[in-house]
């Protein structure tokens, strides 16, 4: 498997099928691509919009590479670090992983140990977020188990 379709398996078993939770401020979403960059994605190609229940897994493998994989840089990192900001990307935009990105430490950045320790800054990273977000938002409490396993899931997948 490529790098790619290694970080996409991984952040598919987060990202299951359709959801339309009221209290997630994403919307609906299907394989973890919302509603919004769905119709973006369709309207760039010349295609009407439809409902995302209707996406195809082409379709969402467009949409991770060319959306999150490319503009996060992944494809010139190292595999436990691409992972990282692969999924973070998704979770939580291309634009908040490369904040994360920009905090990590000389260490971790310099990607001495193949990225191990860069990734597991930026889990560290994810999981203060979160409960930051959750402090701000207790509505999001409901959220946070799962949030963690997937972060506690993604620290395991990049050692």
């Amino acid at each position: 498997m490529t790098p790619i379709e290694q970080a996409l398996a991984f952040t598919l078993k987060w990202e299951g099928g359709y959801v339309n939770d009221p209290d997630d401020p994403g919307g609906a979403t299907n394989y973890g691509v919302t509603q919004n960059v769905y119709n973006a994605r369709r309207k760039a190609c010349g295609l009407p919009t439809q409902s995302v229940r209707a996406i195809t897994m082409p379709e969402v493998v467009n949409i991770y590479q060319n959306g999150y994989w490319k503009p996060a840089g992944c494809q010139t990192m190292p595999y436990p670090l691409a992972l990282a900001i692969f999924d973070t990307s998704v979770n939580f935009g291309v634009g908040r992983a490369d904040q994360f990105r920009r905090k990590l430490s000389n260490k971790a950045a310099a990607c001495m140990d193949g990225g191990h320790d860069a990734a597991a800054e930026i889990v560290a990273m994810r999981k203060a977020y979160r409960y930051g977000r959750v402090a701000l938002k207790p509505s999001q409490v409901k959220f946070l188990k799962g949030w963690l396993n997937r972060d506690n899931s993604l620290l395991a997948a990049t050692r």
